[in-house]
């Protein structure tokens, strides 16, 4: 594979020759003969992929035998907890600095 490059500052471009990625090195684990822990790892995903789709399709396919009068209201506790955790999980995904460093330091005394 060719790719061009310039240089800043001057006029000339060169042509670098960059090594073709080779398949033995994009498969580490069969590469690495790990076979078997592959085989293992595309069996538990075809589990799990069998598992999730039941549950979708559970959820879609079956209609609602009756709907209730109540079906979207939701009670001061529910609420209260509802909001927390959003409140938790954008403060942590804006902000995870805090969180990180007292995981590391709770777990640098495993290491």
């Amino acid at each position: 594979m060719k790719a061009i490059a310039v240089v800043p500052g001057t006029k000339n471009v060169r042509s670098v020759q960059r090594p073709e990625p080779s398949l033995k090195r994009r498969s580490g684990g069969v590469g690495a003969s790990l076979s078997l822990l592959v085989v293992i790892l595309v069996i538990g995903s075809v589990i799990g992929l069998f598992y999730y789709l039941r549950i979708i399709a559970a959820t879609c396919a079956a209609p609602a035998a009756e709907p209730q009068a109540h079906a979207g209201t939701l009670c001061l506790e529910g609420s209260i907890v509802l909001g927390s955790l959003t409140a938790l999980l954008i403060v942590l995904g804006v902000y995870p600095a805090p969180l990180i460093r007292n995981l590391q330091a709770a777990v640098g005394g495993f290491g």
